[in-house]
């Protein structure tokens, strides 16, 4: 009876395994993607014929602080049994594919797609039949693909099932039509290709009378003046600065007029903020400043063989820019 109740025991940790195993492998796949800052509002967008993507698209009416811009990206048809009108205004919501609408579109491998657009094709006919492949939601199309889709498709199954675009490179983001007025379109859903934005970084450069001795290490003259002026890059433009000075905020402009009444050491920075919502924020390598006293130095010694003393005057020089 004891070893009838252990194999009854192995047997049920078996099947729950196996069964476990199953859910598993039959889960739906999550979609991948970058993760956009998009407006939550519905935007304006127009589309226009192109010959490099399937459509161009225009955004209008996009508040600022976001990933996206009133700009034109380059568009991709999703359902190939709608006509995507051109030249027509419509109003639209947009998605990340990091975060699909919920239904069909959150059963899709996006992961795929943005592996397609980020490899795209020389021919956008062909390039449009591969994302069609992964995308499609119309019974009216079917999967033929010449040589050179069947090696893209290929190539997105076998490099593209955890392929998540990375600073520099597009993301698809899906636009969904709202409010079409009477008369107008028809439009379809499709997708824009989104350049991935850099993370926030801000730098300095260092410029007047100050002399580099090492590693971000200036040294300059007590009365001189450098200048400093802040770069930065990625995140979403306009940007504001704020320069600090031994940790004491002195200015909000771009560039900073440092000059040296006192000798000493000082720590300079920039703090840089961009326009997301919420706002990303990036501060500087330290820039080390030593001043030092302008004054003539006086150097006493002794000549050989003579009790009299030798001074010797030596005028400090300003630094050059």
């Amino acid at each position: 009876m004891v070893k009838l109740t252990k194999n009854m025991k192995r047997s049920l940790i078996t099947i729950i395994a196996v069964t476990m195993a199953i859910l598993i492998i039959a889960a739906p796949v999550t979609a991948q993607g970058a993760s956009l800052n998009l407006p939550s509002s519905l935007i304006d967008v127009i589309v226009q014929n192109d010959t490099t993507s399937y459509f161009l698209t225009t955004l209008g009416n996009v508040p600022s602080g976001y990933d996206v811009t009133n700009t034109t990206y380059l568009g991709w048809c999703i359902d190939h049994s709608v006509v995507m009108t051109r030249n027509e205004t419509f109003e639209a919501q947009l998605y990340s594919t990091s975060d699909p609408p919920s239904g069909y579109y959150s059963t899709i491998s996006w992961n795929m797609v943005n592996y397609i657009i980020n490899n795209k094709l020389t021919n956008f006919n062909e390039t449009q039949d591969c994302i069609w492949y992964f995308v499609n939601n119309s019974v009216t199309y079917t999967h033929g693909l010449d040589p050179n889709e069947t090696v893209l498709v290929n190539d997105a199954y076998a490099s593209g099932a955890n392929f998540v675009p990375s600073p520099g490179q597009t993301t698809a983001v899906i636009v969904i039509p709202q409010n079409v007025p009477p008369g107008s379109g028809p439009f379809q859903d499709s997708i824009i290709e989104v350049p991935v934005p850099q993370p926030l970084n801000v730098t300095a450069t260092v410029t007047g009378d100050a002399t580099l001795t090492g590693e971000n290490t200036y040294q300059m003259n007590q009365g001189a003046t450098a200048y400093f002026a802040a770069n930065a890059q990625g995140g979403n433009q306009p940007y504001s600065y704020t320069w600090y000075v031994n940790d004491t905020a002195n200015t909000t402009n771009q560039t900073m007029a440092f000059t040296a009444q006192q000798t000493g050491t000082y720590v300079i920075y920039v703090n840089a903020t961009d326009s997301s919502s919420p706002p990303q924020n990036a501060t500087s390598t330290n820039y080390t400043i030593n001043v030092i006293p302008e004054y003539p130095l006086v150097t006493i010694g002794l000549l050989a063989g003579s009790s009299a003393p030798l001074i010797t005057i030596v005028r400090r020089k300003k630094n050059k820019a």
